[in-house]
C-alpha cells in the first residue's frame, strides 16, 4: 500500500509539473515577425541587411530579364524597339498599331483573357507625380483609389519605378472630355528615369489578359537598355 501511494503521489507531482511546463506566455509585440519585426525597420542592423538582401535580388533579376530579351530578339521572337535613348524587345507575337496622340509606339496584346494594350510615352514630369496621376485613374468597388503595388529598381544604370493596379480605370483624355470608366481592367506602369528624358510604358486592358501578358510585359520592362 505505501509503495502504490508513492507511485500515485509521483504521478500526481510529474502531471502538476507537465502542466506548469505547457504554460504559455503571450509573445511580446512584434514577436510574430521575423526576427521580432527589426527586419522591417530601415534603421536597424536586420532591416538594413534584407534591403540590401532585396537589393540586390531585384539586380539579379533585371539581369536575367535582359538576357532573357536578348535571346529572344536573337531568337527571333522579339524586335528592337527604341523609345528616347531608351531601347526595348518587344516580342513579335505583339500587334504593332498607329500612336495615338503623345504616343512614342502602341501594340495590341491577344490572349486568352481578351486584349490588352502596351503603349510607350516621351513625356515630362516627375516620376512621383506621373505615379500618383495614374493612381487617381483607378478605383476599388468602392470607389476609393485602388491599391497600387510600387516598386523600384536599377535597370541598366536606370532608376524603373514600376507600379500594378486593378479596378475600375478611368483613362485620361487627349480631347479635354470626360472618359467612360472601365471596370476590371488590369493596369501595368512603368517610369524608366533615362538621361534626356523619362520614358514611360502602360499596359492596360481586361485584367485576366494584362494579367497573362504581365511576365512577357515585365521581361521587356527589365531587359530595357540604352544602345
Amino acid at each position: 500500500m505505501k509503495t502504490t501511494r508513492f507511485i500515485l503521489a509521483a504521478l500526481a507531482c510529474g502531471g502538476l509539473l507537465v502542466a506548469g511546463c505547457e504554460k504559455k506566455t503571450t509573445p511580446p509585440p512584434g514577436s510574430n515577425k521575423p526576427l521580432g519585426g527589426l527586419s522591417e525597420n530601415p534603421t536597424s542592423l536586420y532591416g538594413r541587411s534584407a534591403a540590401s538582401g532585396r537589393s540586390a535580388a531585384r539586380a539579379v533579376e533585371a539581369n536575367q530579364a535582359q538576357a532573357v530579351a536578348q535571346a529572344q530578339e536573337n531568337s527571333g521572337e522579339a524586335a528592337a524597339l527604341k523609345v528616347g535613348v531608351v531601347e526595348f524587345r518587344v516580342p513579335v507575337t505583339w500587334q504593332k498599331g498607329s500612336p495615338g496622340p503623345m504616343q512614342a509606339a502602341t501594340y495590341t496584346i491577344s490572349t486568352g483573357g481578351g486584349e490588352a494594350t502596351c503603349a510607350f510615352f516621351t513625356v515630362g514630369g516627375d516620376t512621383g507625380s506621373n505615379v500618383n496621376r495614374w493612381k487617381g485613374q483607378m478605383k476599388d468597388v468602392t470607389g476609393a483609389p485602388a491599391e497600387a503595388k510600387v516598386r523600384t529598381q536599377s535597370v541598366g544604370g536606370m532608376k524603373v519605378t514600376l507600379v500594378s493596379m486593378t479596378g475600375t480605370y478611368t483613362p485620361a483624355s487627349m480631347s479635354g472630355g470626360a472618359s467612360a470608366p472601365v471596370p476590371g481592367t488590369g493596369f501595368r506602369g512603368a517610369i524608366i528615369e533615362a538621361p534626356g528624358g523619362s520614358v514611360q510604358v502602360r499596359m492596360t486592358g481586361p485584367e485576366g489578359a494584362v494579367e497573362e501578358a504581365a511576365g512577357a510585359w515585365e521581361t521587356m520592362v527589365l531587359g530595357a537598355r540604352r544602345p
